[in-house]
């Protein structure tokens, strides 16, 4: 089965749709692309790493550097989770004059974490 990142077009800025496209063609396991979903249950944290701004001659910009933590499915009989999902991601709004108000996701970066490692 194909990946399809089509819903993906107008989230995601066209070069990040395209390198995102590309890892997980050739970087994810076929295992993490089968099976990774994260829904608003699974978030365990979620915490803002940085804000900035710059003015490009007269281009106004915003990003704001997020990264979330989601708990990854585990049996039931495992109290604790062995890995947790790590996805780091950067929106990014154009404020300049004239142009639309939409927050476009400009990297997004998914990785399984051994839980231990992201709790400690």
């Amino acid at each position: 089965q194909a990946n399809n990142f089509q819903g993906l077009k107008g989230l995601l800025s066209k070069n990040e749709l395209n390198r995102l496209n590309k890892e997980v063609e050739t970087v994810w396991s076929d295992e993490l692309r089968r099976n990774v979903g994260i829904s608003s249950d699974d978030v365990n944290h979620i915490m803002m790493k940085d804000v900035r701004t710059q003015e490009i001659v007269h281009n106004k910009y915003l990003d704001i550097d997020v990264v979330c933590v989601a708990r990854v499915p585990r049996p039931e009989h495992q109290a604790v989770p062995s890995h947790v999902y790590l996805v780091q991601a950067t929106f990014s709004r154009d404020y300049s004059e004239g142009r639309l108000p939409d927050w476009l996701v400009a990297r997004f970066n998914l990785s399984l974490k051994p839980y231990q490692k992201v709790i400690t």
